[in-house]
């Protein structure tokens, strides 16, 4: 599932559900399984401008069950 097929499941944003996989990503509890793609964009940081390389797409290895009524 991408960030924002899991976003649709949870009804949040995916600007809402990244910082939550980042948390699980970085402590571990969950991976990526695979990306799409590199895109390439510019940003500037007061000053510095710089060129950032990220994933089109990430795909994360879950199993997202529905909710028991």
């Amino acid at each position: 599932m991408t960030g924002n097929e899991i976003a649709r499941k949870v009804n949040m944003s995916a600007a809402g559900i990244r910082p939550r996989l980042d948390k699980l990503h970085n402590q571990g509890i969950i991976k990526p399984l695979s990306h799409t793609g590199i895109r390439t964009f510019k940003r500037e940081f007061g000053n510095v401008r710089k060129t950032i390389n990220a994933p089109r797409s990430i795909f994360w290895g879950l199993d997202v069950k529905e909710k028991k009524k």
